[in-house]
């Protein structure tokens, strides 16, 4: 029996997440199908080159032919979903912190008065009514996608059987995943939970971050030698979620007031700050810190030409240029970002902030707030929370060795949850496993 699987690749962000997967699976003899577009089909023919077994088919041709779909599909999401779902949900319902314009904002406020369904029967709803007489539009039976997805109304369909990878540790509470997956491969157990109570799959497995396998392997390496020979800077690295490309005013100004107060500290310190930007952000966003601060330094930013902001690939070489100011950091800084979650499995400090009760920091609730920082960035014991005070006074308040205890008790705490039981190759034999079995039946 010829064993094949599919691979839904939307944005080029799950080129990453599915390169070691796609691997595995022609190493073990199956046949791997990556539907992607055109454009992304150049990704697929780099990094595997001419694999025996690897085929690449057009997504967007199945999109066209099934558009209506997609459009009911996203309207349901809208009005069916309720508040509750998650916080993050209902800040978008509520435009809390963006708003939407066109029939997507229409929509958004029509929704808020009407009745909506249980947060534990919304996937199953959507794929009964988007499922309805569709029949498989893929060539294989076995599918794996990542998890948020731009493609949720095509495995609705039914004769598929859903295999769902956790591509960053914040979705599975960012809003429903739109169909039902038969098996959800989670980074951890404690994620896994979180996927099982927004989701309601039932199928969900103890996997391995593969988001974090650079910085687990090659960054860890890198700053044990940085560690063993003495080599550690005097540079405090700040890691960017935002980008006026993408991101709302509210985080952006949040995030501004920070590099401020950052810039003002390791000044009067005698210390670098490096500030590391979005990867497909704007060149030169930050150039103004740069251009008043002769110890501040900017990171590079790639793929200026993307339009959405999970459509670019970390190859080896971006890797390497993002962890390039890090890797002999004293510490890095991190307030909402999963980078501060990469640099505790890489073994570097990382002096995570809360900011909810700062002064000047009013704004940053709506982002503390989302859940899945509130329970695995901010809950940690080794976190620093000013109250009543800028940030700036509070740093200036403390000696640099405390600063670094902090830092390195929160990275030893993190670690804890996100450094994997298993191998990065005793999970893909999971993955091919599982299949195969599903394959045999």
């Amino acid at each position: 029996m010829i064993k094949r699987v599919g691979v839904v690749i939307d944005f080029q962000i799950y080129f990453y997440l599915f390169q070691p997967i796609i691997q595995a699976l022609l190493n073990n003899g199956f046949q791997v199908n990556v539907y992607c577009s055109k454009e992304n089909a150049k990704v697929v023919h780099k990094l595997f080159h001419s694999s025996v077994g690897l085929f690449v088919t057009d997504l967007d041709i199945i999109k066209e032919k099934h558009k209506l779909r997609f459009m009911f599909h996203r309207i349901l999401v809208l009005m069916l979903t309720r508040d509750d779902f998650s916080y993050q949900w209902k800040k978008k319902r509520y435009e809390m912190t963006k708003k939407y314009s066109g029939i997507q904002g229409l929509l958004l406020r029509l929704s808020r008065y009407l009745p909506h369904v249980s947060n534990a029967k919304i996937n199953g709803l959507l794929r009964s009514l988007i499922g309805l007489n569709f029949s498989n539009p893929f060539k294989e039976t076995n599918v794996l996608v990542g998890s948020l997805n731009a493609s949720s109304h095509l495995l609705c369909a039914t004769g598929i059987n859903i295999y769902t990878f956790m591509e960053s540790w914040d979705h599975p509470v960012k809003n429903p995943n739109g169909y039902v997956s038969d098996y959800v491969f989670c980074w951890n157990e404690e994620l896994a939970e979180d996927w099982s109570l927004h989701q309601y799959d039932k199928k969900t497995i103890t996997f391995f971050p593969l988001k974090l396998r650079y910085a687990l392997d090659v960054v860890k390496e890198q700053r044990d030698t940085v560690v063993k020979n003495d080599k550690v800077s005097r540079r405090l690295v700040y890691a960017v979620a935002s980008t006026d490309k993408f991101s709302t005013p509210t985080i952006c100004g949040v995030e501004r007031q920070i590099l401020r107060d950052l810039a003002e500290f390791t000044a009067a310190r005698g210390l670098e700050l490096h500030i590391k930007p979005r990867p497909n952000g704007y060149v030169g966003e930050f150039e103004s810190f740069r251009l008043k601060y002769s110890h501040v330094t900017i990171g590079d930013v790639q793929n200026l030409e993307n339009d959405q902001a999970a459509d670019y690939y970390y190859d080896t070489k971006t890797n390497e240029q993002r962890f390039s100011n890090v890797v002999d950091a004293l510490l890095v800084i991190n307030a909402f970002t999963t980078f501060g979650i990469d640099s505790c499995v890489a073994d570097i400090p990382v002096l995570q902030l809360d900011l909810r009760h700062a002064d000047g920091y009013e704004a940053s609730n709506l982002i503390y707030d989302n859940y899945h920082l509130k329970k695995y960035l901010i809950s940690p014991e080794h976190t620093i929370h000013p109250e009543g005070q800028s940030l700036l006074e509070f740093l200036s308040s403390m000696n640099e060795e405390s600063l670094l205890d902090l830092a390195s008790n929160y990275k030893d705490e993190i670690k804890q949850t996100f450094v994997p039981k298993m191998s990065m190759e005793e999970a893909l034999s999971v993955v091919s496993e599982i299949i195969e079995n599903e394959t045999q039946k």
